[in-house]
């Protein structure tokens, strides 16, 4: 008997809840959410914020998009079996943040600029420079300064948004 008695304490205090911890708790967190209540309608609510006007469009006009003239000149080919010299003029379009930094390094690397393009259009298939999109001329030309121009660290994007080729005019030069 002494057997069941002691197996039935640990029972009954398992059954019992400990309703004044309970109701403790329940009092604090009622007066804890009471004070957050009374403190946000005393201080009024949160601050009204103000946009600044100027900045935002700062922020518009670096992000406009303008034409920067890449190279103007005469490129051969000859891959038709005949030479044509193609009149190219090779515009990129970039945000107006970068357009310092692009013509700055346009300057410093003319000549190799000038080369690349040159290159591209010199090895180009007859069919390429004849799209009317140009979009294979185009692509290549972008992947191209890309490598020269580098990228956009803060967005990791290529500086060079697109690549326009405005002009591309064969002459025959084997006559």
């Amino acid at each position: 008997m002494a057997e069941k008695k002691e197996n039935q304490a640990p029972e009954a205090a398992k059954k019992k809840l400990p309703l004044k911890t309970l109701i403790i708790l329940g009092v604090v967190l009622l007066l804890e959410v009471g004070t957050i209540v009374v403190v946000y309608k005393l201080a009024g609510g949160p601050a009204v914020a103000q946009a600044d006007d100027e900045a935002a469009r700062r922020l518009l006009v670096m992000e406009q998009e303008v034409e920067e003239l890449v190279v103007s000149d005469k490129f051969p080919n000859k891959r038709s079996g005949r030479t044509y010299v193609y009149d190219t003029e090779v515009f990129i379009v970039v945000k107006r943040k970068f357009q310092e930094k692009v013509q700055e390094l346009k300057e410093r690397k003319a000549a190799q600029i000038a080369a690349d393009i040159r290159e591209i259009i010199s090895s180009s298939e007859p069919s390429h420079l004849n799209e009317p999109t140009l979009a294979t001329l185009r692509n290549r030309i972008k992947a191209a300064l890309d490598e020269r121009f580098g990228r956009d660290e803060q967005e990791d994007r290529p500086i060079i948004e697109s690549v326009i080729i405005s002009k591309l005019i064969p002459f025959a030069a084997d006559l």
